[in-house]
């Protein structure tokens, strides 16, 4: 029988080693690993950023044009003093 079973009033203690020390190396490659993903994402960011504004500034370019157009056809056309123009 085990010793748990033997006596119930005392709890079973699990015995843990001293802590193991994480070599320089792995430090040096876990932290170089979350720089390189923190990068990635802040690059990532910047680049659906840049996308999103330059769409919102060519959307209002085109909006700008559109609306020169649109006043530049309502003027009515300049008179002529040639008869035969069309």
């Amino acid at each position: 029988m085990t010793q748990s079973a033997e006596r119930p009033d005392r709890p079973r203690v699990v015995a843990q080693g001293a802590p193991r020390r994480r070599s320089r190396v792995r430090r040096a490659l876990w932290t170089a690993a979350e720089g390189a993903v923190t990068l990635g994402l802040v690059l990532l960011l910047l680049v659906a950023h840049q996308l999103w504004w330059t769409n919102r500034q060519a959307r209002a370019g085109a909006e700008r044009q559109v609306q020169a157009l649109e006043r530049q056809w309502e003027q009515p056309p300049p008179a002529t003093d040639d008869p035969g123009a069309t």
